[in-house]
């Protein structure tokens, strides 16, 4: 999976007047901390995570949100947990101003990967780390290029296709004194690999993608569990010996004094993605099959706005955009308004219990007209209330589950109107449904119980869940939501993952 940066151009500094020269060699000083994420174990709750502390860093003054000394921080990280014997995708977090607050994220974040969910919890480890000494007049000189390894892919999941076509990963150089020719150069194999290489191999072009990786381990690795992920089960995977023509980097035009001088007036116009989004609560995450409660739901696409011509849907849940982590609904819109429109970012979206990539070209407000009805939802997260009441005054659309890894029991969407306490009439439901299902299926696991947990969440989607887990074998769990329409296509898109899935035509009991 691709893990990039979003940077802002940075002046050659042998072209920067003296006094911009010495605005850039400034440094600014903010928080972050970094991780090391390898999901080759399997998908949800298999994941292997290496954090550092959360440490003070510093970063030139024309680095846009110190997004250049991040990345460089990442790959520092990454070659630490190399010698570990780790390996995955790299991050660190955007420079924060509050230590305290991002101290507080980072142990909310190790809570979510290390909580069971059903009958996996990832792994979680701590590595003492602190970055070698940096100093900001010292990076000013940038190689004239540098190797970087791509691979190219699409993947067309229409049922009469279920195929996807991939380049192998090829080396190329690019430009290292400007910051966007990756990106740049990343876009320009994509759309010469949708020309030379799609056609007929009878896929569909939309969203195909390249990607890009500082070494070939990175590359060979992240192409390696996109393969696994989609190959079986009625999916094939062509590889292809595909590189694009050309040797070099492209040369860059004659800079500008314009051009050149560093400045830190923002952009006149703020990116604009055309979504309506949500918090991604507990419960949701349960019943989307997500390893945590984070990123931002998808509740609604503008029509002929940036994420519509993505391929972004309802119920997708956005958990990065350019390199740039979404831990919660509010860090969308954010990340977001600071791209400039036009720029192709990457996103790596949750959907059907499964990671996807997708590119989307930033939009602007002048791209789209965005109907008033839902102008004060766009890319903007619902409230939520302090406290959720314990009874519905409203109708709550709910399933069951019963899983054991390998075989799963799903009962149809059913309407619960009973009055009472919503947490007892859940949690009994669940009780019911499990007892149903080991009368049916006799060889279920008898483990005892080991963990069982309610909660409810007061978002736009308001539910309730309650789930138990027996030993590491069993897992049963009811999910309602307000939402009738949402919870149909999470009821839809979370029995697609199993291979061996039973209906069982049940409700509970008055």
């Amino acid at each position: 999976m691709t893990r990039i940066a979003t940077v802002v151009f940075c002046a050659l500094a042998s072209l920067m007047p003296a006094h911009a020269f010495a605005q850039a060699a400034q440094a600014r000083t903010a928080f972050t901390f970094c991780t090391v994420t390898d999901m080759s174990g399997g998908g949800m709750g298999t994941a292997k995570i290496w954090a550092s502390p959360v440490f003070e860093f510093s970063y030139r003054a024309d680095d846009g949100g110190g997004m250049s000394r991040t990345a460089e921080l990442a790959t520092e990280f990454h070659t630490l947990v190399g010698g570990m014997g780790g390996s995955g995708d790299k991050s660190c977090f955007p420079a924060t101003e509050s230590r305290a607050e991002l101290e507080a994220l980072r142990a909310q974040q190790r809570k979510d990967w290390t909580k069971r969910i059903m009958l996996w919890a990832s792994k979680w480890q701590e590595v003492a780390w602190t970055p070698k000494p940096w100093n900001p007049v010292a990076v000013v000189a940038k190689a004239a290029s540098t190797s970087k390894y791509f691979y190219c892919y699409v993947t067309d999941v229409e049922p009469d296709v279920r195929k996807t076509v991939a380049s192998l990963v090829f080396e190329k150089p690019v430009r290292g004194d400007d910051p966007m020719a990756i990106y740049n150069q990343t876009n320009a194999y994509t759309d010469e690999f949708k020309r030379t290489a799609l056609p007929g191999h009878g896929v569909s072009d939309e969203g195909t993608m390249c990607v890009f990786k500082d070494t070939l381990a990175e590359a060979e690795k992240s192409r390696k569990e996109y393969r696994r992920l989609f190959s079986g089960f009625n999916l094939r995977f062509v590889d292809l010996p595909w590189s694009p023509s050309g040797t070099g980097p492209p040369q860059p035009a004659p800079p500008t004094v314009a051009a050149a001088v560093a400045t830190d007036t923002p952009p006149a116009a703020q990116g604009r993605l055309g979504v309506a989004i949500d918090t991604v609560t507990d419960t949701l995450a349960l019943a989307l099959g997500l390893q945590s409660a984070r990123g931002a739901m998808v509740v609604q696409v503008i029509p002929g706005g940036a994420a519509e011509k993505s391929g972004l849907k309802p119920l997708d849940v956005v958990l990065e955009v350019a390199g740039q982590s979404v831990e919660k609904a509010s860090d969308l819109p954010a990340i977001v308004a600071r791209l400039r429109p036009g720029f192709k970012a990457p996103l790596r979206v949750w959907r059907e219990r499964k990671m996807l990539e997708l590119s989307v070209e930033i939009g602007s407000a002048a791209d789209t007209a965005i109907p008033s009805a839902v102008a004060a939802a766009v890319t903007q997260p619902a409230a939520t209330d302090a406290a959720m009441p314990t009874t519905s005054a409203e109708p709550m659309y709910c399933f069951a589950e019963v899983n054991t890894k390998r075989d799963a029991w799903y009962s149809p969407v059913w309407t619960e109107t009973r009055p009472g306490d919503m947490n007892t009439l859940v949690a009994a439901a669940r009780d019911q449904f499990l007892a149903h299902v080991r009368s049916i299926a006799p060889d279920l696991p008898t483990d005892a119980v080991t963990e069982s947990i309610c909660d409810a969440s007061n978002s736009r989607s308001k539910g309730y869940g309650c789930s138990t887990t027996a030993g590491k074998n069993l897992f049963a769990r009811v999910s309602c939501i307000a939402d009738g329409n949402l919870m149909g296509m999470a009821w839809t898109g979370e029995r697609k993952a199993w291979s061996k899935l039973q209906d069982v035509q049940w409700k509970p009991s008055p």
